[in-house]
């Protein structure tokens, strides 16, 4: 299984500081349990997950997961 991603600094404008967020830019077809596991694997605070919308071809939609468990929200 092979899966871009991004490891990016939210919450600040410098480099290396900030909270760092693992980015799935594309998690099509990855499944509740796999997103789980890779957080875990990540170990970052927050690991996201883009999807396609469900509702639109245009739209997208993120979940977001901690090692131990899926957000409902995230700000």
């Amino acid at each position: 299984m092979r899966y871009a991603y991004h490891l990016v600094d939210v919450f600040t404008a410098e480099p290396l500081s900030g909270n760092a967020l693992a980015v799935f830019v594309d998690a099509s077809g990855m499944d509740d349990r796999t997103m789980q596991r890779v957080a875990r694997e990540m170990n970052q605070s927050e690991t996201a997950f883009v999807l396609p919308g469900q509702s639109r071809p245009e739209s997208t939609r993120v979940r977001i997961f901690t090692p131990t468990y899926e957000m409902e929200f995230a700000g």
